[in-house]
C-alpha cells in the first residue's frame, strides 16, 4: 500500500471513530429513567372541582422531584390526568406535586397526609410510576411590620414601643386555626410569611385575621381586627401591613386578586368592595376604621 492510500484508510478510521464519539455524546444516558405521576382528589373529583364546594379550579399540574442540587420539573394540563418526566437520572427523589389555578398560584398539593407520596426511586431504564393525592394547599398570611418613634421616624428595636405582633387566623365557624407570636425585632423588612408548619391556615375556612400587640414587658395594647368576608381560597395569599406610631397602630389589608374575599369597613355590616384588595380591620377597642378605593385601614390604640 502506498503513502496516499495509507493516509487515505487513516483518514476513515479517524472519521469513523469521531462520528462515534458524537454519536455517544448525544444518545441518550443509559443510567437514566422516566417517572410518570397520576393523581386523585383528597376533597374533590376533578380539576374543575378540587375541593368539592366553592369557586376555585385548577387548570394546571407541576411535578417537581428534587434529589440534592439535581432539580427535574414537569408541568401538564390539568385535565391529562398523568404527568411524565423523561430523562431522569436514576436516584431518589422527594416529590412535590402541586395544582395550579389560572393565577398561578399552588392551590393544592401533595404534603398533606399520608405521606407515601412525596417520595420515589428512579431506576436506569425503568418507568416509575407514583399516584399523588391532591388537598388543599394552606392558605399564607404575609405580615409586614413598622413601629415609628414620637418624631415618625422607624424605630430601633431596643426603642420600639411595640415590640410583639399575635397574629390570630380565624375560620369560619370554627374559631381559630392557627396563632403565631411576631417578634418586631426578628421579623425582617417587608412582608414575610407567618410561620405555618403543621399547614393549619386553611384558606378554604379562613375569614377573618386578628392581631394583637403588646408592649415590650408583654402587655396587650389593642388588637386590630381584619374581616375577609368569605374564605380567601386555598393556596391565596393576604397581606397585613401594620404601620405603628408609639403605640398608635394602623392596619391595612390586601386579598390576593381573584380570592373572591370581601372586606367590611363597617363593624356593623359591610360587603365585598369587587377588589382584589379590600378594606381592613374594625378595631376592637372602638377605634375609628375607614377604607378607600378598595384598601381599608384600621386604627388602634
Amino acid at each position: 500500500m502506498n503513502l496516499s492510500s495509507r493516509l487515505q484508510s487513516l483518514g476513515l478510521v479517524t472519521l469513523a471513530l469521531a462520528t462515534g464519539l458524537t454519536t455517544a455524546g448525544c444518545a441518550k444516558d443509559p443510567g437514566d429513567g422516566s417517572v410518570t405521576i397520576t393523581y386523585d382528589w383528597l376533597l374533590g373529583s376533578a380539576c374543575d372541582d378540587p375541593f368539592s364546594s366553592g369557586p376555585q379550579t385548577a387548570t394546571q399540574v407541576r411535578v417537581t422531584l428534587t434529589n440534592g442540587d439535581d432539580t427535574e420539573t414537569e408541568t401538564a394540563q390539568c385535565d391529562d390526568d398523568d404527568v411524565r418526566l423523561d430523562g431522569v437520572k436514576a436516584g431518589s427523589y422527594t416529590v412535590l406535586v402541586e395544582a395550579l389555578d389560572a393565577d398561578g398560584d399552588a392551590i393544592a398539593d401533595n404534603l398533606a397526609n399520608p405521606t407515601t407520596d412525596e417520595s420515589l426511586t428512579v431506576s436506569e431504564g425503568n418507568t416509575t410510576t407514583l399516584e399523588a393525592e391532591l388537598g388543599p394547599a394552606p392558605a399564607i398570611i404575609e405580615v409586614a411590620l413598622v413601629v415609628n418613634n414620637a418624631s415618625g421616624f422607624q424605630t430601633m428595636c431596643d426603642d420600639a414601643a411595640v415590640k410583639s405582633f399575635n397574629v390570630r387566623a380565624i375560620g369560619q365557624s370554627i374559631g381559630e386555626l392557627h396563632s403565631e407570636e411576631l417578634d418586631y425585632c426578628t421579623h425582617g423588612t417587608g412582608f414575610v410569611a407567618v410561620p405555618d408548619e403543621m399547614r393549619r391556615i386553611n384558606g378554604l375556612l379562613l375569614n377573618r385575621i386578628d392581631v394583637a400587640y403588646s408592649d415590650p414587658d408583654g402587655s396587650e395594647i389593642d388588637e386590630l381586627e381584619f374581616p375577609l368576608g368569605e374564605p380567601i381560597g386555598a393556596g391565596k395569599t393576604v397581606q397585613i401591613r401594620i404601620d405603628c406610631d408609639e403605640t398608635d397602630c394602623l392596619g391595612v389589608l390586601t386579598l390576593p386578586d381573584g380570592s373572591g374575599g370581601g372586606g367590611d369597613d363597617d363593624p356593623t355590616g359591610g360587603g365585598d368592595d369587587g377588589m382584589g384588595t379590600t378594606g381592613g380591620g374594625t378595631d376592637s377597642g372602638g377605634a375609628d376604621s375607614t377604607g378607600a378605593d378598595g384598601t381599608g385601614s384600621s386604627t388602634g390604640g
